[in-house]
């Protein structure tokens, strides 16, 4: 069955190949079962900072990871995927504030939700940044000054990205 991704490159006579890069050879098995056979991706266990891609690479995405990295790891991510994505990168994560902080900590209580839930939730959400802290993280990272657009999006996300050969 095809989907949005392949109408949209089959529209624009695009081939193109998506590796799914973890660490944990639990997540690219189980994302590899999930995924209809013929799709275009590849699900990898490897550590990105040594992942070596079998062809260059255009984009680099994210989603709902860089809050469990150090400060000095996550910027090596950041200039990971500035010295990899050829046309940009774009990360997608938590966005920290009171709200989903305590929203979640009384949601989780009153649900009874299993424990490691009612931690993990909230020490996420405290883990996360604010757009500020990525104007900061990208310029330790070595991205240029006001290259990087950050965008809110519900609930509670930032949506940070970087288009190579333009600065916004």
């Amino acid at each position: 069955m095809a989907t949005w991704p392949d109408l949209w490159a089959a529209a624009r006579g695009l081939d193109i190949r998506i590796d799914g890069v973890d660490m944990n050879p639990w997540s690219a098995r189980a994302a590899a079962e999930a995924t209809p056979q013929g799709r275009p991706l590849r699900w990898v266990t490897a550590d990105i900072f040594t992942y070596q891609p079998p062809m260059p690479v255009d984009l680099v995405m994210s989603s709902l990871f860089t809050h469990h990295l150090p400060g000095a790891t996550l910027t090596r991510f950041v200039s990971w995927m500035e010295e990899t994505a050829q046309t940009g990168w774009l990360v997608n994560d938590l966005h920290r504030h009171p709200l989903p902080y305590y929203g979640l900590k009384a949601a989780f209580w009153a649900t009874r939700r299993h424990r490691f839930m009612r931690h993990d939730g909230p020490v996420s959400v405290a883990s996360a940044f604010k757009p500020g802290d990525w104007r900061e993280i990208a310029a330790a990272a070595g991205v240029p000054p006001g290259a990087i657009t950050i965008e809110r999006n519900f609930p509670f996300r930032l949506r940070i990205s970087r288009l190579k050969g333009s600065a916004r």
